[in-house]
């Protein structure tokens, strides 16, 4: 059988200290890997062509081999347990450099030494294990700078100002960074204790509830809202000042705005009520001058000779109805009054088309003519209707002063909220003007 030791001393030596090199970089290979969390697969790899080099390293030596030749020759078979796992290493990441490998691994099995220059082709596959060693080595490496290993996540965990805390299936705290240390202490939680009992801990002290597992704690007057999940295994805890202080700015709004609602609500009842005294003066004022009115006809009536008339009182007394609508006949009606008690009311032209105009045309006649009658025993009046102008004069006596009455104060307050003008002239006779500005 060709044997190893069938080479020069040189040859085994070159070829042992290319062992040793490949063992070194397989070693750190396998740190860098490890580190990096890569495919398990590929770490359990590593290590058996770890193992299985050291071994075969060893075995070779004259001092171990000289011992027992048969035993080493047995142990060569260890090289079988890398081939296998190369066969995973391809399924999982394709990489056909695994099955070269297994080369190296078939020669250093005692049982292929009948193979011609045995030797030099465990050499030249060693020579290859140095090479391949090293390329692995820095593949590994260059893949630790492009994908972060788990002391780089450690590191960006404890900078965050955010609090992270990570447990285990059994509650036990696993990873804390300064932050949660901090936020914790502030608290007067042990840091130290099982999840479950900071959890508990952490819901008696809420200030506001979310849901069960999401809360918010004041801790030196900052409000955190501590997030719990995946059944208490992940425990994450943030500065929420300005979500909570738009919530507290949202509901302070709600809160003014159903203020402003009641406010716009009592006003508008104060409105509906104001409406409602103001048509109900307006009616009062009403039946005030119409009452007045044929109760001033109907004195005027028995002041006259013919009050002996009855059949006039009895006419004038079942005519004090009283009408809210005032229409076109109230003139004629009261023209036919006023002849009655020998006195003349003259209108000249029609009245507005707009129905306010003319009802305040037609008070406004109504209230001059008992007033004329009553105050300055006018026999004749005059009422002069262009356009939205209303002039009305009597040659009854002239007053010293207009007396303002309920009736001219009604008239005044109709004349002002359809944005007329009211004019009283006493110059020469009496005078009234109204006029649409």
């Amino acid at each position: 059988m060709n044997s190893i030791w069938s080479l020069p001393a040189s040859t085994r030596i070159t070829i042992f200290a290319f062992t040793m090199v490949s063992l070194a970089f397989l070693l750190f290979s396998i740190a860098y890997v490890f580190i990096s969390k890569r495919n398990k697969y590929i770490v359990a790899y590593l290590i058996s062509l770890f193992v299985v080099t050291l071994v075969n390293a060893i075995i070779k030596t004259p001092l171990i081999y000289g011992l027992n030749d048969v035993a080493c020759d047995y142990l060569t078979l260890i090289n079988i347990v890398p081939i296998v796992l190369s066969v995973f290493v391809y399924l999982k990441n394709k990489s056909w450099l695994v099955f070269i490998d297994d080369v190296y691994l078939l020669i250093n099995i005692s049982l292929f030494g009948f193979i011609p220059y045995y030797g030099y082709i465990v050499g030249a596959t060693t020579a290859y294990l140095i090479i391949r060693s090293i390329l692995i080595f820095f593949k590994a490496y260059k893949e630790s700078k492009e994908y972060p290993g788990s002391m780089a996540i450690k590191y960006a965990l404890d900078e965050l100002n955010e609090g992270v805390m990570f447990s285990n299936a059994f509650h036990q705290i696993i990873y804390i960074n300064k932050a949660m240390i901090n936020l914790l202490s502030e608290l007067d939680i042990n840091s130290y204790e099982k999840i479950n009992v900071i959890y508990k801990q952490l819901l008696d002290k809420a200030s506001r509830k979310i849901s069960k597992n999401d809360f918010v704690i004041e801790i030196n007057n900052i409000p955190y809202r501590f997030m719990i999940s995946n059944d208490l295994g992940q425990v994450t805890a943030f500065d929420v000042s300005k979500e909570e202080s738009l919530l507290k700015q949202e509901e302070s709004n709600r809160e003014t705005l159903s203020n402003l609602n009641e406010n716009l609500k009592e006003q508008l009842s104060n409105v509906d009520k104001i409406q409602k005294e103001k048509e109900l003066l307006n009616v009062k004022g009403y039946i005030h001058d119409s009452l007045a009115q044929k109760l001033s006809i109907l004195h005027m009536t028995l002041l006259m000779d013919k009050s002996t008339d009855l059949r006039e009182i009895k006419k004038l007394l079942l005519d004090l109805n009283i009408s809210k609508d005032l229409k076109q006949d109230d003139l004629s009606y009261l023209k036919d009054l006023l002849e009655d008690i020998g006195v003349s009311l003259t209108i000249e032209g029609d009245l507005p088309k707009d129905a306010s105009t003319a009802s305040l045309f037609i008070k406004a006649i109504k209230e001059c003519s008992t007033n004329a009658i009553r105050h300055g025993n006018a026999k004749n009046i005059k009422a002069v209707i262009k356009d939205d102008c209303l002039v009305i004069t009597n040659d009854g006596k002239v007053p010293d002063s207009v007396s303002y009455g309920n009736g001219l104060k009604g008239i005044q307050i109709e004349v002002e909220q359809l944005g007329y003008s009211m004019n009283i002239d006493l110059e020469k006779e009496f005078k009234v003007e109204i006029n649409n500005k």
